[in-house]
């Protein structure tokens, strides 16, 4: 019983030390950063946008029937 608790242990402790993945969770992060902030960008610009663009579109449409 001694053996396999110094065996867990030992396994354990190399777990511990390993950093192999580290890379992956910051990319998750900032990719999780990155998708946020442009979801907040474009429903921050989208209603002007699209209500600027389409007052646009009816002026233009307007103007080129009265020619």
């Amino acid at each position: 019983m001694n053996a396999l608790k110094k065996s867990l242990m030992a396994r354990l402790a190399g777990f511990s030390r390993k950093e192999d993945g580290a890379v992956t969770v910051d990319w998750v992060v900032l990719t999780a950063a990155v998708c946020g902030m442009s979801m907040i960008i474009v429903n921050m610009l989208q209603p002007a946008l699209f209500n600027d663009g389409g007052s646009a579109i009816a002026d233009d449409v307007a103007r080129a029937t009265e020619r």
